[in-house]
């Protein structure tokens, strides 16, 4: 597909920039509209080892071309301490694509009350 192929040149600019093993995990989420979210959490164990076998980076691409503010789902990012902490609240428009380092942070999908649709690909 032509998503899976822009993951795959995605994959391969990250290997170029980084150490990642050229390894990936794709996942599609689908919350059906009914006030359900995620948990805060990371998506790995923080870890300095850079050859180790964890996720290193989430890339979420959105894929909800009519989304409104009032449906929610938005994914709150929670900002380090040495970072001023706070959070970061990121609205899942289509064609949006958001990346962070897998470990480092903590995030939760808040309530939606519309369908939501994300595509998830985790790189190490």
């Amino acid at each position: 597909s032509l998503v899976a192929a822009q993951f795959d040149a995605l994959q391969q600019d990250l290997c170029c920039i980084t150490r990642l093993r050229s390894q990936r995990e794709l996942q599609l989420a689908c919350y059906p509209g009914d006030g359900g979210g995620y948990k805060r959490h990371t998506d790995a164990i923080p870890e300095t080892d850079m050859d180790g076998v964890q996720r290193k980076v989430t890339a979420i691409l959105y894929c909800n071309p009519q989304w409104e503010i009032r449906h929610g789902g938005l994914l709150q990012m929670r900002l380090a301490d040495h970072d001023g902490g706070g959070v970061v609240d990121i609205e899942p428009k289509g064609g949006r694509l958001l990346m962070f380092l897998s470990g480092c942070m903590m995030h939760e999908v808040l309530p939606s009350h519309a369908t939501r649709l994300a595509i998830t690909s985790w790189f190490w």
